[in-house]
């Protein structure tokens, strides 16, 4: 494959996997509750770099339902590929 190609097909996969979960609601959205303080929920997307494709979400929280909300963004993540 071409380096343009490629580059291509890397920058399809990236605009995918940002819709897929912005459709799935686990991208992170940020709500002001009545105190003013924000409270965060969902997936934060840091960056592309390169081929990678970098995002943290649910720290630091430690539960179950963290993790399981981690193998929903894989699960929805490989349904793009």
């Amino acid at each position: 494959m071409k380096p343009l190609a490629l580059a291509g097909l890397v920058h399809s996969l990236f605009c995918d996997f940002d819709t897929a979960l912005g459709e799935a609601g686990l991208l992170k959205t940020s709500k002001t509750d009545s105190s003013g303080g924000d409270e965060e929920t969902g997936l934060f997307k840091i960056d592309n770099m390169g081929d990678a494709y970098l995002c943290c979400g649910w720290l630091p929280e430690t539960s179950c339902k963290s993790l399981s909300r981690c193998v929903c963004v894989c699960v929805c993540l490989c349904g793009c590929m």
